[in-house]
């Protein structure tokens, strides 16, 4: 009897541990989300509630300065320009 007590015990506290964890991972996860929409609307230069053209003229202009082919290009920033870029799209405004 008092192994089945001590084996559900530990099933319990194991399952509340887990579910403790996955509300965790949540939090976690929206704060990463929210962290990353920070820095990209900061590296492309647009405001909280930013359309498309902005965003899209805010590319072109990064991509001039950053893209592997110029004189001053950097692969890695341009790579990020266009991740960050892709991240963005749907929170822009269409009009």
């Amino acid at each position: 009897m008092y192994r089945e007590v001590n084996a559900f015990y530990t099933r319990e506290k194991t399952r509340k541990e887990r579910e403790r964890h996955d509300d965790t991972s949540y939090v976690h996860v929206d704060n990463i989300k929210e962290n990353e929409l920070q820095r990209a609307k900061l590296l492309f230069g647009v405001s909280d509630t930013f359309t498309y053209g902005e965003l899209k003229a805010s590319r072109n202009q990064l991509m001039r300065k950053y893209h592997p082919d110029n004189q001053e290009g950097n692969s890695a920033m341009a790579r990020k320009v266009n991740e960050y870029y892709e991240f963005l799209l749907p929170y822009a405004r269409k009009t």
